[in-house]
């Protein structure tokens, strides 16, 4: 997996995020956690408590909202996932960002893209995140994994309404389309067997 994790870092060192400004919104920001498991590449998902204060039960990536001591988005990443997952910041090697992606709920989400060093024990906080979710890049990327529900509007602009169905969970959203980015820049990357 070295050469997988240094492909996509020159990938997404090659092809920045962009940025996106919609006025009103929030900033916010996730870690798209990658691993290796056993040959495996994984990559964490959380499932946002029933009394979180935004998008309960909703599966998505460790993040949240821009924190007054935050230094910068990855900042904010890194810390929202030590936060809600008890992710040490220290075990993440951070690669590059993908777009900023909008959400319906008045958020511009900047996704971190990290590779985690080692096997960490992830434990959710209870208070916003109820439980952790290791999901295979290559379940993610079966073809019958996706469906395309229409289209959204959001800030101006259509955005397509994605779904990643799992065996018991539901990707959707701006999670979805993030989903979506990752897997679209493993092609340049040489793919999942690089």
């Amino acid at each position: 997996m070295p050469e997988l994790r240094r492909a996509l870092e020159r990938e997404l060192q090659s092809k920045p995020g962009r940025s996106l400004e919609i006025a009103g919104f929030r900033r916010a920001a996730v870690l798209v956690c990658l691993r290796s498991e056993g040959g495996v590449l994984r990559t964490t998902l959380i499932v946002r408590a029933a009394r979180a204060p935004t998008h309960a039960g909703d599966v998505a990536f460790p993040g949240g909202l821009v924190g007054q001591g935050d230094r910068s988005l990855v900042d904010t990443a890194l810390r929202e996932a030590e936060e809600e997952v008890q992710l040490a910041r220290e075990s993440v090697e951070v690669l590059g960002l993908l777009d900023d992606t909008p959400s319906g709920a008045g958020f511009i989400i900047t996704p971190v893209v990290g590779w985690v060093r080692g096997a960490p024990h992830l434990q959710p906080d209870g208070r916003e995140v109820s439980e952790c979710l290791e999901v295979s890049i290559e379940e993610l990327s079966a073809p019958d994994r996706l469906t395309c529900v229409g289209a959204r509007q959001i800030g101006g602009r259509s955005y397509p309404a994605l779904e990643y169905r799992l065996e018991r969970h539901l990707i959707w959203g701006a999670t979805a389309r993030v989903v979506q980015q990752l897997l679209e820049r493993f092609a340049p990357a040489g793919g999942l067997s690089a």
